[in-house]
C-alpha cells in the first residue's frame, strides 16, 4: 500500500510540473525587445496616504514609460509627439511593470520602475497614427561621465544619472565606462572598456555647472587619434542644491537623446537609407600603405561605407568606389577612426593612410 502511494505521489507530482511548464510556456514567450524596455521611469507621487500613492505610481509609470518610449522609437525627432493613449489601450501594451527602486513615507512614494512593452502592440498602435518607426539597434557606445573638479558627490551622482538612466535598451544601447575611466578624453585610456562593450569608440560627456546651468560636452575619441566634438546640451537647476541631481539626469538624457538622433539621422533620411557612391584615388608610397588603406576600408565596411571594389590598381595609387550612408563630413570621421585620411579636393576625393613604412 504505501509503494502503491508513493508512486502515485510521484505521478502526480510530475503532472504538476507538466502542468506548471504548459502554463509557463506563453510568459517566456513573450520577452520584450530590448528596444521595447523603457527602465529608469521615476514617477514621483504625494497621496492621503503611502498605499494610494504607491497605487498611483503605479498607474502613472507606463504612460510616463510610453512617452520615452515613443521618443526613442520616432524617426523624426523634430515632428509632434502623440498623446499617451487611454488608459485601456495602453494596459494591452504593457508586458510587465517592475520596480527598480523605491522610498515612501506616510503620504509620498517616489519608484523607479523598468516598463515592457509588447513590441508588435506598440509598432500597430503608432502606424496606425501615420508615425515612422526606426527600431533596429545599432552598435553599442560607450560613455565617459566625467566632472572636472566637481565634489566626489557631484561626480557620483553625474555616473549614477547614466547608470540608473535606462540608457542600455536604446537604438544605440548605452554602456557606461569604469569608474576608472576619468580626466581628459583619451582613447588609451577608454580603449579597454570600449572593446569589452564592444563600442568602437568612447563619448567623454564632460558636465560643469555655472550658476544654475549644467553644460555637458560630448567628445568622442577613438583609434587612430581619432576625436570629434558631439555637441553640448543643458540643463537648468531646479531648486537650488537640492535640484542638481535631477538636473544632472534630465542632463544626461537630453546627451542620449542627442546620440540617439544622430543614429537616427545616419540610418535614413525620410525613411530611406542615405546612400551615395564615392569613387576615390588611394595614394600611397607602398605596399605597406597600400594595405593599410585596403585594411581600413574593409574595417568601415561595417559602419557608413558598404560594397568596396577597386576598380583599378598602379604601383603608386589605386582608384577605388564604395557607396556611403550619410554625409561626406560624417564619412571622413568614420575612416580616420580606422586610420584613412580622407580629403576632398576639387578634383575628387583622395584617401591616404600615413603611418610607418
Amino acid at each position: 500500500m504505501g509503494c502503491l502511494l508513493r508512486t502515485w505521489l510521484v505521478r502526480l507530482a510530475a503532472l504538476c510540473w507538466a502542468f506548471c511548464a504548459i502554463t509557463l510556456a506563453p510568459a517566456s514567450a513573450q520577452a520584450p525587445s530590448p528596444q521595447y524596455i523603457v527602465g529608469g521611469v521615476r514617477v514621483d507621487v504625494t497621496s492621503q496616504n503611502a498605499t494610494q500613492a504607491r497605487n498611483q505610481a503605479f498607474a502613472e509609470a507606463p504612460a510616463k514609460g510610453f512617452s520615452r518610449l515613443v521618443d526613442r522609437l520616432m524617426l523624426d525627432p523634430n515632428a509632434p509627439r502623440p498623446p499617451a493613449p487611454e488608459a485601456t489601450v495602453l494596459n494591452q501594451m504593457v508586458l510587465s511593470l517592475t520596480v527598480e527602486n523605491e522610498r515612501r513615507s506616510g503620504t509620498r512614494y517616489i519608484g523607479q520602475f523598468a516598463v515592457s512593452y509588447r513590441g508588435e502592440a506598440v509598432r500597430n498602435y503608432l502606424a496606425g497614427l501615420g508615425l515612422q518607426i526606426l527600431d533596429q539597434r545599432g552598435q553599442s557606445i560607450l560613455i565617459a561621465p566625467v566632472a572636472p573638479n566637481a565634489p566626489p558627490a557631484v561626480l557620483a551622482q553625474w555616473r549614477s544619472a547614466w547608470e540608473q538612466g535606462g540608457f542600455q535598451h536604446e537604438p544605440r544601447p548605452v554602456a557606461v565606462a569604469p569608474a576608472t575611466v576619468l580626466g581628459e578624453p583619451d582613447w588609451t585610456q577608454a580603449a579597454s572598456a570600449a572593446s569589452a562593450a564592444a563600442s568602437p569608440t568612447a563619448v567623454y560627456v564632460s558636465a560643469v555647472l555655472a550658476g544654475s546651468t549644467l553644460t555637458a560636452e560630448l567628445i568622442e575619441v577613438g583609434p587612430n587619434g581619432f576625436r570629434r566634438d558631439r555637441g553640448r546640451v543643458s540643463a537648468a537647476v531646479r531648486g537650488g542644491e537640492a535640484g542638481v541631481e535631477d538636473g544632472l539626469r534630465r542632463l544626461a538624457a537630453a546627451a542620449n537623446k542627442l546620440l540617439q538622433d544622430e543614429h537616427k539621422a545616419l540610418a535614413t533620411s525620410g525613411g530611406a537609407p542615405r546612400s551615395q557612391r564615392i569613387t576615390a584615388s588611394a595614394l600611397y608610397g607602398g605596399v605597406a600603405e597600400w594595405m593599410r588603406i585596403k585594411r581600413g576600408l574593409d574595417a568601415a565596411d561595417d559602419g557608413l561605407v558598404r560594397d568596396v571594389r577597386i576598380e583599378a590598381i598602379h604601383r603608386a595609387g589605386a582608384l577605388v568606389s564604395f557607396t556611403t550612408l550619410g554625409a561626406m563630413e560624417q564619412l571622413t570621421a568614420e575612416l580616420q577612426r580606422h586610420g584613412i585620411v580622407m580629403e576632398t579636393p576639387a578634383s575628387g576625393a583622395i584617401l591616404r593612410a600615413p603611418g610607418p613604412r
